[in-house]
């Protein structure tokens, strides 16, 4: 596969529109370090979770308190699902540079 040829991460290769939200990333770097398909709690190296992206939110001056969770999880879901997909279409240009844990928030 492409994909795995130009070193795009395996969950940016795995990620579908159902599984994307689970992604997560290295709290260091930003870039994707795998799915965490059962939200087994959360690994004090990975970002990536709603509240990960509430409170980067907040941190930003946007007013999210009257946002729930669930629909952080479902909008970063579908970002994900977007930022993955074009990764994985331009790999060779994009490969590990185009899925961050910032681009989500973009």
């Amino acid at each position: 596969d492409e994909c795995l040829v130009h070193g795009v991460h395996s969950c940016v290769i795995d990620a579908t529109a159902t599984n994307s939200g689970n992604i997560r990333f290295d709290r260091q770097t930003g870039s994707p370090c795998g799915l965490d398909e059962n939200y087994k709690g959360q690994n004090s190296d990975w970002t990536g979770f709603p509240s990960d992206f509430s409170l980067s939110l907040k941190q930003k001056g946007y007013q999210v308190d009257q946002i729930g969770d669930k629909w952080i999880r479902n909008h970063c879901r579908w970002i994900l699902w977007k930022l993955c997909s074009i990764e994985r279409r331009f790999c060779r240009f994009l490969a590990n540079r185009y899925v961050t844990f910032d681009k989500v928030l973009l």
